[in-house]
C-alpha cells in the first residue's frame, strides 16, 4: 500500500495542476473580470480540490486502519489501536464459568480488531466529504488529531462551497447556506482555501508517520 508520504505527494501536485488550470490565470484579480467571467471556473476548482482532499483523507485513514490490524500481530500496541478499539465500543467479555473455556487476552484483542475494521470499512464507504466533521469521523478512530487553528476557517468556506455548488445551481460561484445571503467565492480565495487545506492534509500526514514508526 501507498505511504502517507507518497499520497501527499499525490495529493500535492493535483491540487497544483487544479489551480493552473482553474484559478491560476485569475490571480492577481483583474478588477474587469467578475464571477460572470471566473464563475464555473471557480466552481470547478473547489469542487475536484474537494474530491482530492477526501480522497486523501480517506487514504490515510484506510492506511492507518491496515497498520493498525497487521501491528497486533508482531504485538505493537500504539494510541491509535487504543482508539481504534474505543471508538467502536470493543470490549472484554470474561468468562465466569470455571468449566469453560475462555479466549487469551490477545485472542480478544484480534477480534476486538476484527470487528473494528468492519465497522470503520463501513464509516470509509459512508464518507461523502471533507468538513471537520467528516474528518473527525474518518481519522480520530485511527489516532489521528485534527487540531484547532485559522485552517478551519478555510475548511468550512471549502465545505460549504462544495455543498453548495454540488447540490445547486449556484450562479456567479455564489455560496451559502439554503435561503441566507450568498457569499462569492473568488479566485483568490478559493486558491487560499484550498491551500489552508492542504496544510491540514501536510499535518494528517506527519501524525500519521509518526503513527507507524
Amino acid at each position: 500500500m501507498v505511504d502517507p508520504d507518497a499520497m501527499f505527494v499525490t495529493l500535492k501536485n493535483e491540487i497544483d495542476v487544479l489551480r493552473a488550470r482553474y484559478v491560476g490565470r485569475y490571480i492577481p484579480a483583474d478588477p474587469e473580470e467578475g464571477p460572470d467571467v471566473f464563475g464555473y471556473d471557480v466552481k470547478a476548482f473547489s469542487l475536484m480540490a474537494h474530491a482530492a482532499f477526501e480522497e486523501f483523507a480517506e487514504s490515510i485513514s484506510e492506511f492507518l486502519m491496515t497498520s493498525i490490524v497487521n501491528n497486533i500481530v508482531s504485538q505493537r500496541v500504539t494510541v491509535a489501536t487504543a482508539c481504534f478499539l474505543m471508538a467502536y465500543g470493543q470490549r472484554i467479555d470474561i468468562i465466569e464459568r470455571e468449566n469453560e473455556k475462555q479466549d487469551s487476552c490477545f485472542t480478544f484483542v484480534r477480534k476486538g480488531l476484527d470487528e473494528a475494521k468492519k465497522s470503520h470499512s463501513t464509516v470509509l464507504m459512508n464518507n461523502h466529504g471533507f468538513s471537520l466533521m467528516y474528518l473527525r469521523r474518518i481519522l480520530t478512530p485511527v489516532g489521528v488529531n485534527i487540531s484547532d487553528g485559522p485552517e478551519l476557517d478555510s475548511l468550512r468556506t471549502l465545505a460549504d462551497a462544495r455543498g453548495t455548488f454540488a447540490h445547486t445551481m449556484a450562479r456567479s460561484a455564489q455560496y451559502g447556506d439554503y435561503k441566507a445571503i450568498h457569499k462569492v467565492l473568488t479566485p483568490e480565495k478559493a486558491s487560499d482555501a484550498v491551500k489552508d487545506c492542504l496544510d491540514i492534509c501536510e499535518r494528517i500526514r506527519d501524525q500519521a508517520n509518526a503513527l507507524i514508526l
